[in-house]
């Protein structure tokens, strides 16, 4: 007997169970050195090895057996025997290992490789599992897709992966689904099917594929515009088809149409088209055309036509320019109140019996406005100036806010009605405050000014209403005149 076998005697003789576990042990240790005198071992010893595509691998079978060779075989069957390219073996020069070198990865490797003794009788062998998976592709690249209204439109989504990807589909961020949408929409195997299209469906339509896999997961998308050909069709259906100006005036025209492909604007007047010139002068785009007209004589004001044409239709619409009047300048224009960021304007409204025809009448006004620096920086020019438009209504005033504080503006206003600008006020200069605190809590601070005329007047009535006795820090006086000095801030002091 060995020395081990006598070991495994005392311990039986100690305790049944150590007895149990010694003879266990040894049985095992005997089963591993019996897989070691096959003489292969493989590094990394994993079983399974697993990797995505186009990534690479090193597996090296060790021989430790004196006088044998040993060879990789693939899960073919095939032995490898080249020592280049993307699956070859590499020999060492001072053993008898072998490397079995993956290069870049494909989806046809997966499987049983084995290393195994070459010669002949019965071979020894180890074997590792390959498993390979694939990252979400997409096969197409199209970001547009364009097809005529009517039509039925394939958005294709040819999506490649291992294990195979889960596919939805979105349309502008909101999820489609066939149980509502099963005569609209069809989903294949490679893309979406878009019955019947029209302008409504046009947007962005996004493939969103799904992997999970045990080491990993994935999530991919693509989106496609969809566009839908059509012919010109108006962006505004209603407008007002009869324009005003006046002679030494300038205005404009404007024609709005939506078509895919884009349309070609074009103006006419008197069925003659027009050019840029002296009088016109035209600014297009792939929606919108303005054209520019500076009246300086009575043949302006005719019938205008502007014409929107694609190759799938055409659309044309036509706009009076007539005579008016032109608006009677602001008599003058004051400063109401102003604190730090706003000033309080007031513009003194023209006399009714400055406008000739009541459809000329003043129905807003224009104000703009740039900081004394700026004006000087711009060499006097107005071409950069802020501008705020206003409706007309008796009795309001302006606020213009969000300026810098402590900084001297100049400021301008012009009446607006429906043939267009008057000319210009006289230009004022006014003044903001400081960030100071004083200034920040100053009666001249417009923000508080109304809002605390108001409240006092409300609270006032509301206290004379709910108390008998009221007392202001004044002498009793009656209430007109209490509520009269409360407005007037002529009482500073309140107890109740």
């Amino acid at each position: 007997f060995d020395n081990n076998y006598i070991a495994k005697l005392c311990f039986c003789l100690i305790s049944p169970i150590l007895c149990i576990l010694a003879f266990v042990a040894g049985s095992s240790s005997h089963h591993e050195n019996g897989n070691e005198t096959d003489g292969l071992r493989l590094i990394p010893s994993d079983h399974t090895v697993v990797r995505y595509t186009n990534e690479s691998l090193i597996v090296l079978c060790r021989n430790t057996l004196a006088d044998t060779k040993v060879h990789w075989k693939s899960p073919k069957g095939d032995i490898i025997k080249e020592h280049k390219g993307r699956i070859h073996i590499e020999a060492s020069p001072t053993s008898d290992d072998v490397k079995l070198v993956f290069m870049h990865i494909s989806l046809a490797d997966k499987g049983d490789w084995s290393c195994e003794h070459a010669g002949g009788g019965d071979k020894a062998s180890k074997p590792f599992n390959l498993i390979v998976y694939q990252k979400i592709t997409f096969t197409e690249n199209t970001t547009i897709l364009t097809v005529k209204e009517g039509t039925n439109a394939t958005i294709l989504c040819e999506v490649k992966g291992e294990p195979q990807p889960n596919v939805t589909w979105h349309y502008n961020g909101q999820p489609i689904t066939l149980e509502t949408n099963s005569t609209k929409f069809r989903i294949l195997a490679d893309g979406l099917l878009i019955n019947s299209v029209t302008q409504n469906d046009t947007g962005e339509y996004t493939c969103r594929a799904y992997q999970v896999n045990p080491i990993a997961s994935d999530m991919q998308e693509r989106t496609v515009l969809l566009k839908i050909e059509h012919k010109p069709i108006w962006t505004y259906m209603n407008v007002v088809k009869e324009r005003y100006t006046f002679i030494n005036g300038t205005t404009t025209l404007k024609c709005e149409a939506i078509a895919e492909p884009p349309a070609n604007f074009s103006w006419y007047r008197s069925k003659k088209q027009i050019h840029n010139d002296k009088h016109y002068r035209i600014e297009s785009g792939n929606y919108v055309s303005t054209l520019h007209i500076r009246v300086d004589n009575e043949d302006v004001f005719n019938v205008y036509k502007c014409k929107v044409k694609n190759h799938l239709g055409s659309i044309e619409r036509a706009l009076i320019l007539k005579r008016g009047e032109k608006p009677p300048t602001p008599k003058d224009m004051q400063l109401r109140g102003y604190n730090s960021n706003t000033f309080d304007i007031v513009v003194n409204h023209p006399r009714s019996s400055d406008v000739a025809d009541p459809l000329m009448k003043v129905t807003g006004y224009r104000i703009e406005y740039m900081t004394e620096l700026e004006f000087k920086k711009d060499l006097g020019k107005w071409t950069n100036a802020k501008r705020k438009e206003f409706a007309y209504e008796e009795g309001a005033t302006f606020l213009i806010s969000n300026l810098e504080a402590n900084t001297s503006y100049l400021v301008r206003a012009a009446s607006r009605n429906l043939a267009g600008y008057s000319d210009w006020t006289k230009v004022e200069k006014f003044h903001t405050l400081s960030l100071t605190p004083a200034n920040a809590n100053s009666a001249t601070s417009l923000t508080s000014f109304y809002t605390a005329k108001h409240w006092l007047l409300g609270f006032a009535v509301m206290s004379l209403h709910f108390s008998k006795n009221l007392a202001f820090g004044c002498r009793a006086q009656q209430k007109q005149q209490l509520l009269l000095q409360l407005v007037t801030g002529s009482c500073t002091s309140l107890s109740l």
